[in-house]
C-alpha cells in the first residue's frame, strides 16, 4: 500500500465523522478478514484509540467524536465497551464508512494490526494523552479520567515528527 499523502486532504466544508460504531465495525471487520482471526476488547479499543491519533497525523482532524478514558491497560471507548459487556458484540459489522475513514483505517492496520493486546497496551501508556488522563493515579489503579483531544493531537504531532525526521522522538 502505498504510503498516505500527509497534509490535510479535506477542506472544512467537506469534514464529516463516521460514528464510532460504524468506525469500529469497519476496523473489526478488516482486521478480521485481513488477519483471519477475531479481534479481542483490548485490541479493538486500543486500535481505534490509534486510529483516532493517526486522524490527527493524515488529517488534522478526529476520525470520529467520542472520547477516550483513560483506564488501567490504556484507552478505552464507553460505546464499545458496553457493546462488549452487553454481548453484543455482532452489531460491530462492516459499515459503510467514508473514503478517509478507510483511508486512516488501512493506515492503522499496517502500523499496529500485527501488534497483540498488551503490545498496544504498552504502547498506549506511554502516550501523553494516557498519561495526563491518569496524573495522581498509580498504574494497578482503576480510572474513570477522561482522555483529551489537545493531548491525542500533541500525540499525533510527535509521531507525526518521528516519521518525517526517522529519528527517535522521547515522549514528555
Amino acid at each position: 500500500m502505498a504510503d498516505v499523502n500527509r497534509t490535510n486532504i479535506f477542506t472544512e466544508s467537506t469534514i464529516t465523522c463516521d460514528s464510532v460504531l460504524a468506525v469500529a465495525g469497519f476496523l473489526k471487520c478488516l482486521y478480521e478478514s485481513k488477519f483471519g482471526c477475531f479481534m479481542d476488547e483490548m485490541k479493538l479499543h486500543k486500535l481505534m484509540y490509534f486510529a483516532q491519533r493517526e486522524s490527527y497525523i493524515m488529517g488534522d482532524r478526529p476520525l470520529f467524536k467520542a472520547v477516550f478514558y483513560g483506564w488501567k491497560y490504556g484507552p478505552v471507548l464507553k460505546e464499545i465497551r458496553n457493546i462488549f459487556k452487553d454481548g453484543d458484540i455482532d452489531t460491530l459489522n462492516e459499515s459503510r464508512v467514508s473514503d478517509y475513514t478507510k483511508q486512516v483505517v488501512q493506515e492503522t492496520l499496517k502500523y499496529y494490526g500485527s501488534w497483540d493486546s498488551w503490545k498496544l497496551s504498552s504502547l498506549s501508556h506511554g502516550e501523553l494523552s494516557w498519561k495526563n488522563s491518569r496524573i495522581g493515579i498509580r498504574l494497578s489503579e482503576s480510572s474513570d479520567n477522561p482522555m483529551r483531544d489537545e493531548d491525542i493531537k500533541l500525540d499525533a504531532k510527535r509521531v507525526m515528527d518521528f516519521r518525517k525526521n526517522k529519528e527517535p522522538v522521547i515522549a514528555v
